[in-house]
């Protein structure tokens, strides 16, 4: 179980960089399918604060790793722009 919190925590923050960076480069598919589930079990309600944000809404569907992105409080398109009309 250390390992994959581990895991969550390098994915979940290469992936800050990578947004920071202006790089653009989502978290793998088969990475994101594995590290939801335990990241679900880990990140409960009761430890999430100061910790990490509420989870992100997302509309469906979508990719594991936008998932496991909003599912630790992040916005996973940070970099698109917002379209016409909106607040």
């Amino acid at each position: 179980m250390v390992a994959v919190t581990g895991a969550i925590e390098i994915t979940v923050h290469g992936w800050d960089i990578s947004v920071a960076c202006v790089a653009r480069r989502p978290v793998p598919p088969g990475l994101a399918a594995v590290l939801l589930p335990v990241a679900a079990v880990l990140i409960t309600p009761h430890a999430r604060p100061g910790l990490f944000a509420g989870p992100v809404r997302l509309p469906a569907p979508a990719c594991a790793g936008d998932q496991l992105v909003a599912f630790t409080g992040r916005q996973p398109r940070p970099w698109a722009a917002p379209g016409p009309g909106s607040a």
